[in-house]
């Protein structure tokens, strides 16, 4: 037949006639490992990103310390007139505690510790048993002298590993002023309250 549309038997096997058509080319993906300078590249890339990173994290962690570590001494020095004012040891006189623990353990008339200051506080005396990355020390005297616990109290608070839970180390007087100075350690003051005028401490908060 000649003409028009060719009849069933005419027509190439469906088969045959997607065999002769081109195969069209497909993406691949090539999955292999990296190379040596890949590695290198990846390396060198994630040590950038970690001196750029880390520092700002231990920055930030031992300027939140520090604000813990302020709050804890200004808390300390209102428990101290508490104390005073309520004569919390019980031997008739007026006077602050010259022990910060004291703050916490001393017992009341019923034999219960007095609480003024929270335990964790109370028990941050050495760098192993810091709070929030500081522990605290008592000052018991001045550049001119013993205190006399009537009068005077003072207590420092310093980095338990320096440059890593903090940097400056704090003092609060019996005024409940903070002062804070970057010693270069978190070393114990020995127990004396620091010059702060003459010796480049400053009001912590200015």
């Amino acid at each position: 037949m000649t003409g028009g549309l060719p009849t069933a038997d005419q027509r190439p096997p469906e088969r045959a006639r997607r065999g002769t058509e081109p195969m069209l080319s497909r993406p691949t993906a090539h999955l292999h490992g990296l190379t040596l300078m890949e590695l290198m590249l990846v390396v060198a890339i994630i040590g950038i990103l970690a001196m750029l990173v880390v520092p700002n994290l231990m920055t930030s962690r031992s300027a939140s310390n520090e604000t813990a570590a302020i709050a804890s001494l200004r808390v300390y020095a209102v428990a101290q007139v508490v104390f005073r004012t309520n004569d919390r040891d019980n031997n008739g006189l007026a006077e602050y505690a010259a022990d910060f623990r004291d703050l916490y353990y001393l017992l009341d008339a019923t034999g219960d510790p007095i609480k003024l200051v929270v335990q964790n506080f109370a028990d941050a005396n050495a760098p192993d048993s810091a709070l929030s990355g500081y522990y605290f020390e008592n000052l018991t005297s001045s550049p001119t002298g013993a205190y006399d616990h009537q009068y005077d109290f003072g207590l420092a608070a310093l980095p338990a590993k320096y440059n890593q839970t903090g940097v400056n180390t704090m003092v609060v007087d019996c005024l409940g002023t903070v002062y804070q100075k970057d010693r270069r350690t978190g070393e114990l003051l020995g127990g004396q309250y620091p010059d702060v005028e003459s010796d480049g401490w400053l009001v912590s908060g200015q």
